[in-house]
This record gives C-alpha cells, sequence and structure tokens, in this order.
C-alpha cells in the first residue's frame, strides 16, 4: 500500500471533515450554513488548506455530534497503520485527560531504559496507559 508522504493537522483534519460529511450525508455549504460559517471559508478547513482554530474546531465537532479531538484521529489508509495506531493512541489519552507531558516522559524513560525497543514496545506501553488512564477514570466516577 502507498501511504501519503506528508501528513499534516490540516490534512487529516480536512479528511475526517470530509467523512463526516459523507457519513451525514451534508453537503458542505449546508453544514457550513449549520454552523454559522461562510461555505468559503469552511471549504478551506474540508480541503485541507486550514487547520481550524480551537473555536472554529469546536463549532465543526459540535456540528457533527463529536470530540473536537476526533478531527485528529489519523483516518485508516493514510499513514503506515502502526504509526496511525501510535498516533491515535496519543489523542485517546488526550481525550481521556492523560497529559501529554506525562506520555512524553514515560515514553523518553521507556526508551532510556532499553533503546532497542521495537515500535510494539512502545505501542504496548501506549496501550498501557490507556487502559490505566480509563481505569482510574471509572474509579473516579463511581
Amino acid at each position: 500500500m502507498v501511504y501519503q508522504k506528508v501528513l499534516d493537522k490540516k490534512t487529516v483534519v480536512g479528511e475526517n471533515i470530509r467523512r463526516y460529511l459523507e457519513a451525514h450525508n451534508l453537503q458542505q455549504n449546508e453544514f457550513a450554513a449549520q454552523i454559522g460559517m461562510s461555505p468559503q471559508h469552511f471549504s478551506f478547513y474540508a480541503r485541507g488548506k486550514r487547520e481550524p482554530r480551537e473555536n472554529n474546531l469546536n463549532r465543526i465537532a459540535a456540528g457533527f455530534g463529536i470530540d473536537p479531538l476526533e478531527l485528529y484521529r489519523i483516518p485508516p489508509g493514510m499513514v503506515d497503520p502502526d504509526f496511525e495506531f501510535a498516533w491515535n493512541c496519543l489523542i485517546e489519552l488526550q481525550q481521556n485527560k492523560i497529559g501529554l507531558e506525562i506520555v512524553k516522559d514515560f515514553l523518553t524513560l521507556l526508551v532510556k531504559t532499553d533503546p532497542t525497543h521495537e515500535s510494539s514496545d512502545i505501542i504496548s506501553a501506549i496501550k498501557l496507559l490507556i487502559h490505566a488512564s480509563k481505569k482510574e477514570k471509572n474509579n473516579l466516577s463511581e
């Protein structure tokens, strides 16, 4: 499979906007009107030409009924599956309110203790962080 060589946030957000529009059977102009945004302005985001600022990202996400971070998830097939998984895990960690500083420190320690870690080891470590975060979140809500 050939993966896109250049991956940036505006490209990912644009791809996700188009996917959500299609999933909701909406046209760009129609959706832009629903969220109170000019069609021209919205088009820049949907085509991946600009990354929305936080207020516009929130409006778009609210229009789709999703968490704004969902727009940063890498759609299947855009990049190498290991990178896609790791990136989407980081999005999930952020949604679960684990500070990215903690994740960075954890991964740095993991690599410093054994620099030969395979990507699967790092992915396993990220999965453990997500699991621990969800468990802690559930304990707090009980």
